[in-house]
């Protein structure tokens, strides 16, 4: 198979892109990895052409064809929207024109398959990576396969619908608006759909030229990343931009983050939504936001936890069957006693009675149950729907002498504060300002209540219903942070922090999105105290990047939105925004190791 053209395409769509990094600073970091995913597109099917043709790898190639045919057809539509708004940029190139034309990429991306062109190019490197793996007889994900192979069938199904229309309402005679390619290939490009929704409205006329894209002279070059932030103190909050190390003008103002990440899904508005899913007065759920079904208790959790199936009442695609909420709680290996208290585990509310039937019939499923091995014997279960994100939490609490009593509320209405070993889930009143007291679950060991309020989190952050305003969750209050600074990771920005435990000594690293509507919501985390007596366990790379061994990564996203980046020998890598921060990072775990020893 010829991919030469999908190739040449997805690197003049990448090339374009440099010219907006100059004008749109603000969103440097966001341009940047677009540019790095459509090279490591590039990169992909060139090799996977090569792969086609080498006598040792050929006879795979009829497993991986038809998978390939859908990346490069979904592909081709989306470079070509890519070229129809750089033709909105006019012939001055001011930035606001670049501006206007980044926004409204932006939008229709989003409009058209509810994530955006960051997630969307992540879906195709990560299904070529795999695609690759078989061509090369390793072992391939067959899950994440199937579900990717979904998701892509789904988007190429929306792409061509929109077509069908547009192609009706065109003669045989009618030529589409030209589109100008860069001077680098000679192949002209296939036609554009010249009709979009209403929202686009505003694109230019057929005889408008859009200005010159300038590509890079050879195919192995790359965009410099001069423009990602300089060092950094602290990564930055919601209350904090992103400022260059120099002391300039913010990078990231928090005004202006509109931008969205492959990991920041955008919580649609939904006017019908109520300001709160309960009743004041009785606690009960109103029909917009139903509760959860608990089901039979898992494995105790001692100093682990398990993660149950998915509910046999699955009606919709099993990506739920495949979440990566059912991976965390086996993600670590040290366990770390956390010393005990006289406060009791319990849930605090009024008990919710028939919460099953209603939440089978809102479409809801439970991903994880939890059971506490202290005196309470209380179970903890998350359950989300797979359809907007939305994500419950269920308790139930067992009596000797009478039914179990079970209470729920939405992750959106719960903020969480750690006291000793506990972490208590707490009802958020008057904007946040008053905390009321809804849970309390108790844990035996440092690491078991770090995944548990990572996935917290993660989860509530992850939900399409109304966000969490003013959070002040981000940390636990036994934890000190000793180092912050920012990490390319699979080409985005994220915000690296080391975190040590003031009661047992425990360290963690945590990467977390440092900006945008879900700031701060952690990425990963990995237990290092182990590691901190031992030599050569963190390697410098170059002036910028860290080589960690076995680091054992507790992940917080889906596999198609984050891969870990590793060198060929396993060994995680941190790639830092500067030298300073790689510094910065070095010396901060050998101060720590040197106080620990």
């Amino acid at each position: 198979m010829d991919l030469s053209t999908s190739v040449g395409d997805t690197e003049d769509a990448a090339a374009g892109f440099t010219t907006f990094r100059v004008p749109l600073p603000e969103h440097a970091a966001e341009i940047t990895g677009l540019i790095s995913d459509l090279y490591a597109i590039s990169a992909s099917l060139t090799s996977l052409e090569a792969f086609s043709r080498d006598a040792r790898y050929r006879r795979n190639w009829p497993r991986v064809q038809p998978d390939i045919d859908l990346v490069r057809k979904s592909l081709k539509y989306t470079v070509e929207d890519v070229f129809d708004y750089f033709r909105r940029i006019d012939k001055e190139r001011s930035p606001e024109s670049y501006r206007r034309a980044w926004t409204a990429m932006d939008r229709w991306f989003w409009e058209e398959s509810q994530y955006s062109l960051s997630t969307r190019l992540a879906k195709y490197k990560n299904f070529l990576r795999e695609a690759s793996d078989v061509m090369k007889d390793r072992l391939e994900d067959l899950p994440l396969l199937s579900a990717a192979r979904r998701s892509l069938k789904q988007l190429l199904a929306l792409q061509e619908q929109r077509l069908a229309p547009n192609m009706g309402r065109m003669s045989l005679n009618d030529q589409p608006p030209p589109i100008n390619r860069p001077p680098s290939r000679n192949n002209p490009r296939p036609p554009s759909r010249n009709e979009r929704p209403p929202s686009r409205n505003d694109r230019p006329s057929k005889n408008e030229r859009p200005p010159s894209i300038l590509r890079p002279s050879s195919r192995n070059e790359r965009p410099s990343r001069n423009e990602r932030p300089s060092s950094i103190n602290r990564p930055p909050s919601r209350n904090r931009p992103l400022s260059s190390g120099s002391g300039g003008e913010p990078i990231s103002p928090i005004g202006d983050r509109r931008r969205r990440r492959s990991f920041e899904r955008v919580r649609p508005f939904n006017p019908q939504s109520p300001q709160s899913p309960l009743s004041p007065s009785s606690g009960t759920f109103s029909d917009s936001f139903p509760p959860s079904v608990p089901e039979p208790p898992s494995s105790p959790l001692t100093s682990s936890v398990s993660a149950a199936t998915t509910t046999s009442q699955s009606t919709q695609n099993d990506l739920l069957s495949y979440h990566w909420v059912k991976d965390v709680f086996s993600s670590y290996n040290s366990e770390t006693a956390i010393p005990d208290s006289s406060d009791k585990a319990g849930c605090f509310d009024e008990p919710q009675s028939g919460i099953k039937t209603v939440l089978k019939e809102q479409g809801f499923e439970r991903v994880l149950q939890l059971a506490f091995n202290d005196r309470s014997e209380m179970t903890a279960y998350f359950y989300l729907r797979e359809k907007d994100g939305r994500a419950r939490i269920v308790c139930k609490v067992p009596h000797r002498s009478r039914p179990s009593e079970y209470f729920c509320l939405p992750l959106n209405m719960l903020e969480v504060v750690q006291k000793g070993p506990c972490l208590q889930l707490c009802r958020r009143r008057n904007s946040g300002k008053k905390l009321i007291l809804w849970a309390r679950l108790k844990f035996t060991t440092v690491e078991s209540m770090v995944v548990f309020f990572c996935t917290f989190l993660a989860l509530r952050s992850q939900d399409e219903g109304r966000p969490v305003e003013d959070i002040q969750d981000h940390e636990l209050n036994d934890e000190e942070e000793m180092y912050g600074g920012l990490i390319i990771d699979d080409s985005y920005s994220h915000a690296l922090r080391v975190y040590q435990d003031k009661i047992t000594g425990a360290v963690r690293l945590q990467a977390s999105i440092h900006e945008g509507v879900m700031d701060r919501t952690p990425v990963w985390t990995a237990f290092v105290t182990n590691h901190l007596g031992r030599r050569s366990w963190l390697k410098a790379l170059d002036a910028r990047t860290v080589a960690v061994r076995d680091l054992k990564l507790a992940i917080f996203i889906s596999t198609e939105e984050y891969s870990p980046p590793h060198t060929n020998r396993g060994e995680h890598l941190l790639k830092f925004a500067s030298r300073s921060d790689a510094e910065g990072f070095l010396e901060c775990m050998q101060e720590i190791a040197a106080a620990a020893h």
